[in-house]
C-alpha cells in the first residue's frame, strides 16, 4: 500500500490526529507531572504517620476504610476472574469468532501477522520455545511474518539470529531479523526504542519493497518467552475481519505466567497464582478500561499513524495503548481474547537472586506510574477530547500503582494502630457500625476466594506437568502466613521506591530478567 494512501487513510478516520511529535513523553525528568504519583503516595503516608502520633483514632478509621476498599476490590477481582475462566473455558471448546461475519472487502484468509519478537541476551533455546509456538499457529507458512527484534549492543546477536533462522526455515511466510543500534540520539535502551526500530525496518520491507497492503496487516509485541496458544493468530485473523473498527483496536490473551511457574520458590509461585487471577479478571471487567500487557496485537495501520512506539520509553504495553489512546482522541479499545498467552515467571540461580530479581522486575513495574504523568502531560494537547476520556485513563493509572504503595501502607500503619489501641492484630471496624454481620460475611468471602483462586489456579497450572510433589503444596500452605508481610516487603515497597526515584528526577534504567527453558516445566 503506497504510503501517500496511508497518509490520506490517517487524516480521513480520525478528527484532528494528533502529530507524532505531540505524541512524545516530555524527556526531562524533572518535569513537574513525573512528581504527581510520588508527592500523592508520599503525602497520604506522610499524613497518615504524622496523625498515628497526633489523632492515632482518625488514621485507624482511614485505614479501615482503606482496608475495607481492599476488600471490595479483592471481591470484584474474584468476581471477574470467575467470569474470565468461564470464557476461557468456553473459548477452548467452542471458540465464538468463527461464527463472525467479515467486514467489508477484507476475509480473514486475507489476514497477515507481523510478530516482532524484541529481545538482548535471550538464551536461544528460550528463543525457539515462542518461534516453536508461533511455527504451530494456523497457515504460519502463509500468514506469519515473524520478527527477531535483536539489539546490537548484544555480542553474537548477528549469530544467534542467523541460527534461529535456519533452524526454523520455511515454517513462517517469512522470518526476518532487524538490528537496533544502541545511543540513538532520543532513545533509552529498552523494548520501546527496539520495537519502533524493528517496526519501521519492516515497514520499509514489507510496504514500501514488496507492496504488502498495510491495512491487511496486523502487529503484534510479543516478549521473548511467550507461548501462544496455538489458535491465537486464526482468531485474531476473525476479529480483525469482522470489527468496523479494527483500526481502533488493541487484542490481548489473558497472560499466565506458566512457563516455569514450578521452578519458582513458594512464595514467588503464590504471587505468580494471584497475578495470573488479577491478568485474566482484569481482562474480564469492560468497566475497569483494561489496559494490554506484555504481549498485545493491533493494525500496522494504528501503529504508523502513532509513529510506532516512543523510544525514550522503555514499557512497550500501557504506554502504547495510551499513545493511540490519545492519537484517536479516546477511541481506542482493547479487545479480550480468551486463549491465553503463557509466559516466564521470576526465577534465579539461588532463592536470594530470585527475590532480587522480583523486587527489580517490581520497580520497573512500579516506574509504570509513568502513565499517569504521560497523561497529565497529554491533557492540554489533545484539544477536542472530551475531558472525561481524559480523566477515565488517569484514575485508573493512579488507583492501579496508588493501590500498592499507599494501600499497603495505611494498612500497616492501621495494623500496628490496633494492636497499640485495642490490642487486635486485625484491624476491626469502630463500634456501632450497623451491619456487622455484612462485614463478616464479606471477610468469609474474601478468605474463601483467596483460597479458591490459589487451589483453581493449582490444579490449571498443575495439569501441564508431568508430576509435582506433596512437598510444594504443604510449602505453599505454610508460605500464606508470610504473605502479608512478603506482600508489602516485595510488591508495596518498590512501587514506592519508583514513586519515590521518578518524583526525585530520577531516570529508569532497563535491567533484563535472565530466563532459561527447563525442559521439566512441561509435559
Amino acid at each position: 500500500m503506497p504510503m501517500k494512501a496511508v497518509a490520506s487513510w490517517a487524516a480521513s478516520t480520525v478528527t484532528q490526529p494528533a502529530a507524532h511529535h505531540d505524541l512524545d513523553i516530555v524527556e526531562n525528568p524533572h518535569d513537574f507531572s513525573y512528581k504527581v504519583p510520588g508527592l500523592l503516595a508520599w503525602t497520604i503516608l506522610g499524613l497518615s504517620l504524622i496523625g498515628a502520633w497526633v489523632l492515632p483514632r482518625a488514621v485507624l478509621t482511614a485505614a479501615t476504610v482503606v482496608a475495607l476498599f481492599l476488600l471490595l476490590r479483592f471481591l470484584i477481582v474474584l468476581g471477574f476472574y470467575i467470569v474470565g475462566a468461564v470464557h476461557c473455558r468456553q473459548w477452548a471448546t467452542n471458540r465464538p469468532d468463527k461464527a463472525l461475519a467479515a467486514v467489508g472487502n477484507l476475509s480473514a484468509d486475507d489476514v497477515r501477522h507481523v510478530v516482532l519478537i524484541a529481545n538482548y541476551q535471550e538464551p536461544e533455546e528460550v528463543l525457539a520455545r515462542t518461534l516453536e509456538a508461533l511455527a504451530i499457529q494456523h497457515q504460519a507458512q502463509q500468514r506469519l511474518i515473524v520478527v527477531l527484534a535483536m539489539e546490537e549492543a548484544e555480542p553474537g546477536c548477528r549469530a544467534k539470529a542467523a541460527a534461529l533462522q535456519a533452524r526454523f526455515a520455511g515454517r513462517f511466510a517469512d522470518l526476518l531479523a532487524t538490528f537496533h543500534p544502541a545511543g540513538l540520539p532520543g532513545e533509552i535502551r529498552g523494548k520501546g526504542s527496539n520495537l519502533r526500530w524493528a517496526a519501521e525496518e519492516v515497514r520499509r520491507e514489507l510496504v514500501e519493497r514488496r507492496h504488502m497492503a498495510m491495512d491487511r496487516l496486523t502487529l503484534t509485541s510479543s516478549d521473548a518467552d511467550s507461548v501462544f496458544h496455538p489458535d491465537y493468530f486464526d482468531a485474531i485473523s476473525r476479529l480483525f475481519a469482522a470489527d468496523p473498527e479494527r483500526y481502533r483496536r488493541f487484542w490481548q490473551a489473558p497472560l499466565l505466567l506458566d512457563n516455569n511457574i514450578w521452578r519458582a520458590p513458594t512464595i514467588i509461585r503464590l504471587f505468580t497464582f494471584l497475578t495470573n487471577a488479577v491478568h485474566l479478571s482484569e481482562q474480564s471487567n469492560a468497566a475497569s478500561f483494561p489496559l494490554p500487557l506484555s504481549t498485545f496485537t493491533l493494525s500496522f495501520k494504528l501503529a504508523e499513524q502513532v509513529g510506532y512506539w516512543d523510544p525514550a520509553v522503555i514499557a512497550d504495553d500501557t504506554h502504547m495503548f495510551l499513545r493511540c489512546y490519545f492519537a484517536t482522541l479516546g477511541q481506542v479499545r482493547l479487545v479480550p481474547v480468551y486463549l491465553p498467552n503463557k509466559g516466564d515467571t521470576i526465577v534465579g540461580a539461588t532463592y536470594w537472586q530470585t527475590l532480587v530479581y522480583f523486587y527489580k522486575q517490581k520497580l520497573r513495574h512500579g516506574w509504570g506510574c509513568q502513565d499517569a504523568s504521560y497523561i497529565l502531560q497529554q491533557w492540554g494537547r489533545a484539544q477536542g477530547m472530551p475531558w472525561m476520556r481524559k480523566l477515565v485513563p488517569l484514575v485508573k493509572s493512579l488507583h492501579d500503582h496508588l493501590i500498592f504503595s499507599v494501600g499497603g501502607g495505611m494498612v500497616l500503619i492501621g495494623t500496628i494502630l490496633s494492636i497499640l489501641l485495642d490490642g487486635n492484630p486485625v484491624i476491626t471496624l469502630p463500634g456501632g457500625f450497623p451491619y456487622p454481620l455484612l462485614l463478616q460475611a464479606a471477610n468469609v468471602l474474601g478468605a474463601l476466594g483467596l483460597w479458591g483462586t490459589w487451589i483453581a489456579e493449582r490444579v490449571r497450572a498443575s495439569s501441564s506437568i508431568r508430576h509435582w510433589q506433596l512437598s510444594t503444596l504443604f510449602l505453599e500452605v505454610l508460605g500464606w502466613a508470610a504473605m502479608p508481610v512478603a506482600s508489602f516487603v516485595m510488591i508495596g515497597l518498590p512501587v514506592l521506591h519508583a514513586q519515590t526515584k521518578m518524583m526525585l528526577g530520577s531516570r529508569l534504567t532497563f535491567v533484563r530478567t535472565p530466563k532459561q527453558v527447563d525442559a521439566c516445566d512441561h509435559s
